[in-house]
């Protein structure tokens, strides 16, 4: 294998790239935003067709409800087949109780996928905020791969509201 690996070129052997990305341009900065889940649902979103991502950082509110529990949130990116392979996994150990409203959020960093996360007041919002070392440099993700929550102990009065996702986003025509 030779070359170098970017979000537009697979490296490959000798220097002619065995399956070249036809990625239209240089691609734009944007926030994406999910879908809004039903109440008592998880975050289940999915990089559009003809889309490949390049994902720096996540942002979603969870309001609880009045049940008493602690909820605990993890981050995970996969590719969304029958057979499940997953490409990121972000844990979370710090919880978020009864009737509160939290954003959280997973920006670049130097954490490890394990640590706590560090709770900031930006204004009104309390962010409960990680910032692994997995989103340095961003995550490549392609069209059908999947950005998903998994909250232990999610009461059914529980609500998400839609994810933000600050991506560079290209347009893959070879989809």
């Amino acid at each position: 294998m030779s070359d170098f690996l970017s979000a537009t070129f697979e490296p490959a052997w000798p220097s002619e790239p065995l399956h070249p990305r036809k990625l239209a341009g240089h691609g734009r900065i944007r926030t994406a935003t999910g879908a809004v889940p039903a109440v008592g649902v998880d975050i289940s979103d999915v990089v559009p067709s003809g889309a490949v991502w390049l994902l720096y950082s996540i942002e979603a509110a969870l309001v609880t409800s009045a049940a008493v529990a602690n909820r605990t949130v993890n981050l995970f990116i996969d590719d969304a087949q029958s057979t499940v392979t997953r490409r990121v996994l972000l844990t979370d150990t710090t919880a978020q109780t009864a009737t509160q409203t939290r954003t959280h959020a997973w920006y670049p960093g130097t954490d490890s996928i394990s640590t706590a996360s560090v709770s900031i007041v930006d204004g009104a919002i309390t962010l409960l905020a990680k910032f692994p070392q997995t989103l340095l440099g961003g995550v490549l993700l392609n069209a059908g791969d999947k950005i998903r929550t998994t909250t232990a102990l999610i009461d059914v009065a529980d609500q998400w509201a839609a994810a933000r996702y600050r991506v560079m986003e290209y347009i893959d025509i070879a989809a």
